[in-house]
Formats: structure tokens, C-alpha cells, sequence
């Protein structure tokens, strides 16, 4: 992937770790629009393909958004683009910084890269009928084997498991069944 600022990555490895999203790519198109008389190219800076819809997103910093020809462009394109299958959508850098949730991103892609093994699978499905919940602690000292972290974290990025985006991940956090997952 290609990312032309450390806001778009920080988007990049959000939606990375999102279970909701089927897929993502970097400045997918270019589109045609008029604004005031004038012609102008615009290419977004990320297609977000959900199970459920189609996003196309421009990051801004601040600053940037409240430029005019940003916020007539998106006035625009939010009222457009629907008809064509895709919401448009701003998106502030700030918030695609924000902590903790990017550095939890970033652990639970670093520790759930490699898929769980079937035997991993059902050693967390039985773990979770009998206990509601399970700590990142209990987890990575063995209680679910050699590779509890990495098992939950991949877990969680499949949406299987639920942890709190917004809170540091420490050894008191607690990873819990998704209604309908395992």
C-alpha cells in the first residue's frame, strides 16, 4: 500500500484492524466535478468497501478542512456520489491519531498476522463457554497455549472477539465473545 502522509497510514492500519471492512485501496479514482463554472480532478484518498457500503474518504488535517474549495467540494460530492453506490467522506488526521486506540491497531496487527490453526479455534471456543470474558494477561501467560496472543489478536481482527479500541491494552483487558462469533 502507498500513502502519501502519516495520517493516511494511520488510516491505513485502522481500517486494517476494522473486522467490518471487506477490503481497502489507496487513491482509487479520479473523479470529474464542476464547481462554480470550473472543472476540476479530484482523487480521494481511500476506497473503504464495508459489508454493508462503499466510503470513499479524504483526510485533512484541520487546518486543511476548513478550507472552502474542501468544503464545497465535499458538500458536493456527500450529495452526489450516493446516487453512484458511494458515500463520501472527510476525514480529520486528528482523529486518526488518536491514542490509544492507533497503538492498539498496531498491536493486535502485529501479534495477529498469522491465522489460528483449528486446533486454536476451538481451544477459544471452549475457553469462551466457559468464562465471559479473557484477559490479555491470561492469554499471553499460557492459559490458551503458546500462542494466546497472537490467537485473541487475530480473533479480534476477524471480529470473533471484542476488546476496547479506546482504552490501552494492558494485562488487566478484558477480550470478550462477539454476539454470534466462534
Amino acid at each position: 500500500m502507498h500513502w502519501e502522509s502519516v495520517h493516511e497510514l494511520h488510516a491505513l492500519r485502522l481500517l486494517d484492524c476494522d473486522p467490518e471492512v471487506k477490503s481497502f485501496t489507496e487513491q482509487p479514482c479520479e473523479i470529474h466535478y464542476d464547481l462554480e463554472g470550473v472543472r476540476h480532478r479530484h482523487y480521494p484518498d481511500v476506497l473503504v468497501r464495508y459489508r454493508d457500503r462503499v466510503e470513499l474518504w479524504e483526510i485533512k488535517i484541520p487546518h486543511d478542512a476548513h478550507d472552502s474549495e474542501v468544503i464545497a467540494r465535499t458538500e458536493l460530492l456527500t450529495a452526489e456520489l450516493p446516487r453512484w453506490g458511494y458515500q463520501y467522506r472527510l476525514i480529520l488526521a486528528d482523529e486518526l491519531g488518536r491514542q490509544p486506540r492507533l497503538d492498539n491497531a498496531g498491536l493486535l496487527l502485529r501479534f495477529g498476522r498469522v491465522p489460528n490453526s483449528q486446533a486454536e479455534r476451538e481451544l477459544i471456543r471452549r475457553t469462551f463457554q466457559e468464562v465471559r470474558g479473557l484477559t490479555w494477561e491470561a492469554a499471553c501467560s499460557g492459559a490458551i497455549g503458546p500462542r494466546g496472543c497472537g490467537v485473541i489478536c487475530r480473533l479480534t481482527l476477524e471480529g470473533m472477539l471484542l476488546v476496547k479500541m479506546n482504552s490501552p491494552i494492558v494485562a488487566s483487558t478484558v477480550f470478550g465473545l462477539r454476539q454470534g462469533g466462534l
